[in-house]
C-alpha cells in the first residue's frame, strides 16, 4: 500500500488510532493496550520529553503522530523530538504533518513487536533518524540508540546509569529511574540536564538560527 492510499483509509476509519505503513504493509496494534507495560511507559516518556522541549526553543515533541518518510513508510511512533526547520532541524512541516526524518523518535515495546524490530530499526537508520529509543518493558531493557555514519550504535550510560543525547545537548536520561518506576527522579535529572552549560549553548544556537532566517 502506498503512503496516500494509507492516509484515505485511515481518514474513513474514525475508530482507527493506532495504525502504521512500514515497507508498504500496515500494522495496526492490537487492542486491548496494557497499561503498565505500554501507556504508562508512553507516559513517562512524553513526560520526560515534554519537560526538555518546554525549556529549548526550536525544539518540538509529539506523541504518536504519524511520520511522512518516503511513500511507502508512514510510522506512528510512541514520541517523536523534533528541531524545527527555521532552526536548522531536517524535517519539513506540510499541513501540520511531519515529513521527513524527525532527530528522535521512540518507540514502546512489550511481548511481541507489532513490527520487526530490525524492520524498524533499517527503516530509521535508512531515512538517517539520528537517534532512537527502545524501551523493551517485558525485558525491562531502554535501549538508546545514535546513528554513526551508516550503523546504529548504542550509546552508554554513565557509572550513575544516565545516558546523555548527542543530537539534543542536555537531554539526560536516568535509565534507572525511569525502568524502576520513578518519574520524580528521572525529572530530577533532566533538571540538571536543562540547567546544563550545554543545554544553555544549544538553546542560544538554536535562537540565533531562528533569528538569522
Amino acid at each position: 500500500m502506498t503512503r496516500d492510499e494509507f492516509e484515505v483509509r485511515f481518514d474513513v476509519t474514525p475508530d482507527l488510532k493506532m495504525a502504521e505503513l512500514i515497507e508498504g504493509i500496515v500494522y495496526i496494534t492490537p487492542k486491548p493496550i496494557p497499561l503498565l507495560t505500554f501507556g504508562e511507559p508512553c507516559a513517562h516518556l512524553i513526560g520526560w520529553l515534554a519537560q526538555y522541549d518546554v525549556e529549548t526553543p526550536g525544539v518540538e515533541g509529539g506523541a504518536h503522530a504519524h511520520i511522512r518518510l518516503d511513500a511507502f513508510n508512514e510510522p506512528q511512533p510512541e514520541v517523536s523530538l523534533i528541531i524545527r526547520p527555521e532552526c536548522g532541524g531536517a524535517v519539513r512541516i506540510v499541513n501540520g504533518m511531519v515529513e521527513g526524518p524527525p532527530e528522535l523518535v521512540t518507540e514502546v515495546t512489550y511481548d511481541t513487536p507489532v513490527v520487526d524490530p530490525n524492520t524498524r530499526l533499517y527503516l530509521y537508520r535508512r531515512h538517517g533518524i539520528r537517534e532512537y529509543i527502545r524501551w523493551r518493558t517485558t525485558e525491562r531493557t531502554i535501549d538508546w540508540f545514535a546513528l554513526h555514519g551508516e550503523r546504529y550504535e548504542r550509546l552508554p550510560s554513565d557509572s550513575a546509569g544516565v545516558i546523555r543525547s548527542e543530537v539534543f545537548p542536555g537531554l539526560w536520561l536516568d535509565t534507572d529511574s525511569m525502568l524502576r518506576n520513578d518519574p520524580l527522579a528521572v525529572r530530577q535529572c533532566q533538571e540538571l540536564g536543562n540547567a546544563s552549560p550545554e543545554h544553555a549553548r544549544f538553546a542560544a544556537r538554536l535562537r540565533q538560527l531562528h533569528v538569522e532566517r
